[in-house]
């Protein structure tokens, strides 16, 4: 899963400040699960985790565009530094 997230990471990175709404990032997530024949569930499950540290909560992508995008970035790479160690 690593590897999901550093992808998940990249494609968020990518996206502009102006365009990083929940709208809109969930139409890039959604795009990305299908186009990469991925579950939902094993992307976004994860993503929520890393985001608030619990498994439920708010709507994920409420979440992302309340946090922003250094933030989001941030817990996405904390994350995967933990999951390495």
């Amino acid at each position: 899963m690593p590897e999901t997230m550093e992808k998940v990471r990249e494609l968020l990175s990518s996206i502009s400040e102006n365009d990083f709404t929940s709208e809109n990032l969930e139409d890039e997530l959604k795009k990305f699960v299908t186009d990469n024949e991925l579950n939902m569930g094993k992307v976004f499950n994860p993503l929520r985790l890393l985001m608030t540290g619990i498994g439920g909560g708010p709507h994920l992508f409420d979440i992302f565009a309340l946090l922003g995008k250094d933030e989001v970035l941030l817990r996405i790479n904390n994350g995967l530094t933990n999951i390495t160690r």
